[in-house]
């Protein structure tokens, strides 16, 4: 896609879900028809472009015409959003999912309505995300959180327990020292400098590397799981919570 295609399609994505600020967004489980549906986002748009049009009617007008586009369908651009509309939904159904463990492998269907080839890799990825995710729900897993202080004997206790109980023991020190190794990391200069000023990572880090350990152990059949040097935080073990263990 050209520059100006791609300039146009960031404008219409925008532009597409805009009526939702007015009325809500509204899902196949409201009970609402799709004709219904589209003339509430209609008159939604129509509403935003009467409120826009007396400080600068050029996009009141601009905002109608993108909308109409993406609805009709017909050019490359608004074709490009349509699909990019659709991987997103599977997207937010796998995160959803992921989270409240509410079964949304319905909205997997939608695969077969991106068929652009720019977007075939995105959809392979996201895909087989939901293979491993579902892969991962039907595996009962035990995860022992082993917290302490420095010095306290956790490395010791943990590859005791691990040998003698078949457990895999991960060490978010050795795991966050690992990443800051990989020159392809983007983290790679942020780890050692946050230990270094004694910051405590993100939550949103730790069970990200975690998330990665803990998978590839379970391709080769470990169920049960010491976390060494984890949770540091509620907030780290509430978000390993939603994200990580299921």
């Amino acid at each position: 896609f050209d520059e100006e295609t791609r300039a146009r399609a960031e404008c219409m994505a925008l532009v597409h879900d805009m009526g939702e600020a007015v009325i809500g967004d509204i899902t196949p489980f409201d009970g609402i028809s799709r004709d219904e549906k589209h003339l509430r986002e209609e008159m939604a748009l129509k509403f935003l472009a009467c409120t826009i049009r007396p400080l600068n009617p050029s996009f009141a007008d601009l905002i109608l015409e993108l909308w109409c586009e993406f609805e009709e369908g017909e050019t490359r651009t608004s074709q490009l959003v349509r699909q990019i509309d659709k991987l997103e939904c599977i997207d937010q159904a796998i995160i959803y999912e992921e989270r409240s463990g509410v079964n949304l492998g319905n909205f997997m269907a939608l695969e077969e309505q991106i068929t652009l080839p720019e977007l075939q890799r995105w959809k392979k990825i996201r895909l087989q995300d939901y293979e491993n995710l579902k892969s991962r729900k039907k595996a009962r897993i035990t995860v022992v959180f082993v917290s302490g202080g420095p010095g306290v004997g956790k490395g010791t206790q943990c590859a005791r327990v691990a040998k003698e109980f078949d457990f895999c023991h991960i060490s978010v020190g050795d795991l966050l020292r690992e990443e800051a190794k990989s020159p392809t990391s983007p983290y790679r200069d942020f780890i050692p400098e946050s230990i270094q000023k004694s910051v405590l990572l993100p939550a949103q880090l730790t069970t990200l590397l975690l998330k990665q350990e803990i998978g590839r152990a379970q391709v080769g059949g470990t169920r049960r799981f010491l976390l060494d040097g984890f949770p540091r935080s509620v907030v780290q073990a509430t978000d390993f919570e939603l994200k990580a263990y299921l």
